[in-house]
């Protein structure tokens, strides 16, 4: 007796989509595979496929205002010249452009600093269209960034997408660090902060869980002091939150990432491990990583660290002062 034949259910194939019918998100995710000049091959397939191109590179690079570079002929006027006409035509990119970059990157470090033109570049950039789109900002002004301090932080203020902020302001020759009073960083969406020796009177950023800071003024004691002054509340620089804190002195020599010990008389030692550093790291118990290259971290620095900073899972210390037979014994609380 045979058996009756089970029918087989029968899966229709699913409808074949045009490519042009693809959702904005997939051809974005096929752009991401492409080189920049494949990028632009595809662009000129047609209209549709420019704009997603457009809107796409907006998204993936960094729109990049930099300094007019000297050929070394160039006499100073001539340089100031080709550095005001590059500012104004770069204004005027930005009052006309559609493309929505999420990533500024305005380098004007060297000079000649042409104090007019770069305000009528601010005042394009900094409008509501592009402070709701920014998402990475950097800015490097050199001495222009104090004449504008206010300017940039009413504007950080309104950037509701920012995530990362670079600040930098070297000089020239010797590298020395400011506190600026006018400047101001204040901002509920920013993730991360690079400091480099420019250093905000204030900070208030209760998503900011990393913090980059080059400078030759000692960070931990002025925020150390902070604490000490205020009962544990933070009036200025609100860094509870941290999790990840990168310390770099401008001076140091950072190709030596070796840990060294060092005896040190005891009067030394306390002026290493100091008041204000120890009560500074007490209040940073969400802190997940810590490079500490900036000067040399005591016994008492490095307790104050271990018994803190008990989420601590990364720890770099350039120079360790030893006072005691085992200064690492404090790293068993980690």
């Amino acid at each position: 007796m045979s058996r009756p034949r089970r029918k087989c259910a029968r899966y229709s194939s699913p409808p074949k989509l045009h490519i042009n019918e693809l959702p904005q998100e997939i051809m974005y995710t096929i752009f991401d595979y492409l080189c920049i000049y494949s990028l632009r091959e595809v662009s000129l397939t047609c209209r549709r496929w420019e704009r997603l191109v457009s809107e796409y590179g907006a998204t993936r690079f960094t729109l990049r205002i930099g300094r007019v570079r000297s050929d070394g002929n160039m006499s100073y006027a001539d340089l100031r010249a080709r550095e005001e006409a590059h500012l104004t035509e770069a204004a005027k990119m930005l009052d006309w452009t559609k493309r929505r970059y999420s990533k500024v990157n305005i380098d004007l470090l060297g000079e000649p600093f042409v104090t007019r033109q770069m305000n009528l570049v601010l005042s394009k950039l900094l409008v509501p269209s592009w402070l709701q789109q920014l998402v990475v900002l950097r800015v490097g002004l050199g001495k222009d960034l104090q004449t504008f301090a206010v300017k940039i932080s009413k504007a950080v203020v309104k950037m509701g997408c920012l995530q990362e902020l670079h600040l930098v302001h070297p000089a020239n020759g010797l590298i020395r660090s400011h506190s600026f009073k006018e400047l101001k960083v204040v901002n509920r969406s920013l993730h991360k902060l690079v400091l480099h020796v420019s250093l905000p009177e204030v900070i208030d950023c209760p998503n900011l869980r990393v913090l980059d800071i080059v400078s030759s003024l000692d960070v931990e004691t002025i925020v150390g002091k902070q604490y000490i002054e205020h009962g544990g509340e933070e009036p200025y620089w609100k860094l509870k939150q941290l999790e990840e804190l990168m310390i770099w002195h401008a001076a140091a020599d950072d190709d030596d990432d070796r840990m060294m010990f060092s005896s040190r008389p005891h009067e030394q030692a306390i002026s290493i491990g100091s008041i204000e550093k120890i009560e500074f790291y007490r209040h940073l118990k969400q802190l997940k990583k810590l490079y500490y290259h900036a000067s040399i971290a005591s016994s008492e620095v490095l307790q104050a660290i271990c018994e803190s900073c008990v989420q601590l899972k990364d720890l770099h210390l350039l120079y360790l002062a030893s006072i005691g037979p085992n200064p690492l014994r404090h790293l068993s609380n980690l």
